[in-house]
């Protein structure tokens, strides 16, 4: 795992280096305020959640990741195997290299069923969650 940053725009884009997915995420707001961590839909990114990001940084320490396969979030090697586990346990592995569980989950649409997902099979990892159109 490798962390490196780049600029896009005016934003820091961090990224974290797996053996299946290399994920581009966003970080806002205090390190020491509850944790929020944001899926976005399909065909969707991290910037989805801008606007309220902004909204909440002050109080909050948000996070919004880039689902494998949009985004900036590159898929680097699949299998048939492949699915919402493997992504799930990504995304955990993203949560405790970034020191950010407990944490809120906040999913919409193919986020929010990806939410679901990580709240039933890692409960202890999040402290809420809240699901937008799971079904779509």
């Amino acid at each position: 795992m490798v962390d490196s940053l780049y600029i896009y725009g005016s934003l820091e884009i961090s990224r974290f280096f797996m053996k299946q997915y290399q994920f581009s995420y966003k970080l806002w707001g205090h390190r020491n305020h509850p944790k929020v961590f944001f899926l976005h839909g399909f065909l969707g990114s991290w910037a989805d959640f801008k606007t309220i990001i902004e909204i909440l940084d002050d109080r909050f320490c948000c996070l919004a990741v880039d689902l494998p396969g949009h985004g900036q979030t590159k898929i680097l090697e699949t299998s048939p195997n492949d699915g919402i586990n493997e992504t799930a346990e990504s995304l955990i592995a993203l949560l405790k290299y970034l020191d950010f569980t407990p944490c809120h989950l906040i999913g919409y649409s193919m986020g929010g069923r990806l939410a679901l997902y990580l709240a039933c099979h890692f409960p202890k990892q999040f402290k809420s969650f809240i699901l937008t159109n799971p079904r779509s």
